[in-house]
């Protein structure tokens, strides 16, 4: 085993990567890793969830919204169409 004053090593034992100041630290056991990673995958799996119905949360009023706007705009060209018809027409029967 290592020496306490290995510079590789922390005060807890846990191997320093060379490339950053955070020790590596390593399971004491397999059962320990699978455990920590199946904790790991469940909170991302949930934060991930959350996101998603975050989006469908503010997606779905604002598509309503959306929705709702272009109705009134098309029946409202609508109608201006039908105005413009019917000028159209009574112009033509008063000349």
């Amino acid at each position: 085993m290592y020496s306490q004053d290995d510079d590789s090593i922390d005060k807890d034992g846990n191997e320093l990567d060379g490339e950053c100041a955070r020790p590596q630290k390593h399971a004491k056991s397999p059962e320990l890793a699978r455990e920590f990673l199946l904790d790991a995958a469940t909170v991302i799996f949930k934060e991930q969830a959350c996101l998603d119905s975050n989006i469908i949360f503010c997606a779905c009023p604002s598509l309503s919204v959306t929705d709702r706007v272009l109705s009134f705009r098309l029946k409202r060209l609508s109608e201006k169409e039908q105005h413009a018809k019917m000028h159209t027409a009574y112009s033509s029967v008063l000349h």
